[in-house]
Formats: C-alpha cells, sequence, structure tokens
C-alpha cells in the first residue's frame, strides 16, 4: 500500500472542498499527489510487469451512483482521467474501470440468499440498504467490513479481461483499507492478481479499528508495509513541495 501522504487537517480540508462541495479548480494538486504516488507505486508495485505489451491495469475503487448524483461527477475517476489525458499516467499502466458498486436491493437480495431471515433482517438487511443511509464515516473498521462486503462486482463487459491481468487498485483517501479490500475481493475472484494500491492520503483508522484491514500477505495479495520495532510512521501531509511527497504506509 503506497500513500502520497497523511490525511491531516490541511489535506482533508483539499480533498473535501474538491470532492463533496464541488470545488474541481483545485483539482490539479491532488493530481499532482496522486500521478506521484501511482509512478512511485508503479516502479515499487509492478516492477519489469509493467509494459506496453502487457500492461498493469489501475482500477479505481468505484463510487456509489447516489454520490456521483449529488455531486454531479466521480471525484476519483476525474482525478484518473485528467492525469490519462495528460498522458501522466505510469508508463506501462492502463486506466480500467473495471468494478462497479452492487444497487443496494440486489444486495438485499443476496443477504437473503446467504443467510437465515433473522440474520439478514438483524445484519444483513443493515449492510445492504447502507447506501441509501450514507457512506462509511462513523464506522469502526468490523462494521466498515461488514458495511462493503459483497456490495461490488466485475463489470460484465470486462470480466474475462481480468483474468491473468496485474492490477494495482487507486482510492483517494484510506481509513481502514475496508473498500480497498472488497474491491481486490472483486478482482481477485475474477481471476486478477491484486499487486498492491495506491491512494492520495491516508488516515488512522476510526474508534475501534485497531490497524488497517488489509489482506495479509500471500500470492497475489499485500499488505500494509510492516512498522519499524518501538515506532509509528508518520506519513507527511500531501500537496506540501508540488504535491509530490510519496511515503509507504
Amino acid at each position: 500500500m503506497i500513500a502520497a501522504g497523511r490525511y491531516g487537517r490541511a489535506v482533508s480540508g483539499i480533498l473535501l472542498a474538491y470532492k463533496n462541495h464541488g470545488h474541481v479548480d483545485i483539482g490539479s494538486p491532488v493530481a499532482a499527489a496522486l500521478a506521484g504516488a501511482l509512478h512511485h507505486g508503479i516502479a515499487d508495485l509492478a516492477g519489469t510487469q509493467a509494459s506496453a505489451e502487457h500492461p498493469v491495469l489501475l482500477v479505481p475503487v468505484p463510487g456509489r451512483s447516489s454520490s456521483r448524483r449529488r455531486r454531479g461527477y466521480d471525484p476519483l475517476m476525474l482525478l484518473l482521467s485528467r492525469l490519462d489525458r495528460a498522458d501522466s499516467l505510469p508508463a506501462g499502466t492502463v486506466l480500467v474501470p473495471a468494478v462497479q458498486q452492487v444497487p443496494a436491493r440486489t444486495r438485499l437480495g443476496t443477504a437473503l440468499a446467504r443467510t437465515s431471515v433473522r440474520a439478514a433482517v438483524r445484519g444483513g438487511m443493515a449492510t445492504a440498504l447502507a447506501g441509501w443511509n450514507g457512506g462509511q464515516k462513523g464506522l469502526g473498521r468490523r462494521r466498515r467490513r461488514t458495511n462493503v462486503l459483497f456490495s461490488m462486482t466485475a463489470l460484465e463487459r470486462g470480466r474475462k479481461g481480468l483474468v491473468g491481468r496485474s492490477c494495482v487498485i487507486v482510492d483517494d483517501v484510506l481509513t481502514t483499507g475496508a473498500t480497498i479490500n472488497e474491491v481486490y475481493r472483486v478482482l481477485h475472484s475474477s481471476g486478477a492478481s491484486v499487486l498492491g494500491a495506491v491512494v492520495v492520503a491516508a488516515t488512522s483508522p476510526p474508534a475501534g479499528g485497531g490497524r488497517s484491514a488489509l489482506p495479509a500477505r500471500s500470492p497475489g495479495s499485500f499488505s500494509a508495509a510492516p512498522e519499524a520495532p518501538g515506532r509509528s510512521i508518520e506519513l507527511p501531509e500531501v500537496l506540501e513541495h508540488g504535491g509530490v511527497n510519496k511515503t509507504y504506509l
């Protein structure tokens, strides 16, 4: 997992203004931070695997349809499309929105099929209705993982194209890793190899969280880089010095 920097006070203000208040005019420094992290991340995660003949797929975390309608745009895809048009994505990569959100009604049906009625009413239904209740903010790590489980699926038209392909997941902000975990689940179950993930900024897990809920390191999966014994990792704020501070989580 590689982040451009820490989701501190200054950065959160910029990202929230960009994402939630329509200030797409301040997208340049955010895009610069993401570009820096992507170039660093592909060099580290993909190495020689990235080539024009066999490009690494950059797979963005999909936004909810309700959020796109409310904002009028998809903040992450706007950044990535901007970099793509400017030919600023890392060499040997291609932007592929291969994952989509599952409609809440479909999630409810899946929850009912997987569990008893009582369990679905108690847990599965609450999870299925999360799309209407509004996001992950304020939830602990365990609830975030439950909230997004089976909330995404591969786009049908591109599912076959994922088999055997190397992918890097891209998101804007990392909190617990629950959303990235869900994209990992979809890609892995579709036959892709997930090399890792790149984000603009990373924050500490919310209350009840503990460490980030990333998959344990195994073939085709990834984990946060281990901390040095006896100290925590302090990520620098992004958007300073041209927005290209890069660091490992």
